[in-house]
């Protein structure tokens, strides 16, 4: 009776630090830099037009302007561009 009570306490307890130590982990594998080019670097000039306060992650969306100050226009529309922060951490 006492291997057995000793046996599942022993068993519980392992099982308790593994859970423990599983939710301990940061979850850092749900970010992918997949969609991102991360080899190339631009410079992009232009008039913040809305800034997204996040809580992980904030974006600054902004209208491209040219060198002259005039707005960048494609197809007829303002040239937009959405940037996003990294992590608040």
């Amino acid at each position: 009776m006492k291997t057995i009570l000793h046996r599942t306490w022993f068993i519980e307890a392992i099982m308790g630090i593994l859970f423990i130590g599983t939710a301990a982990v940061p979850v850092a594998a749900h970010h992918s830099f997949a969609m991102y080019d991360t080899a190339v670097k631009k410079t992009v000039t232009g008039k913040l037009i809305r800034f997204v306060v996040g809580a992980n992650h904030s974006q600054y969306i902004m209208e491209v302007v040219n060198p002259d100050g005039s707005p960048a226009m494609e197809n007829g529309k303002a040239v937009t561009w959405t940037v996003e922060t990294g992590a608040a951490s």
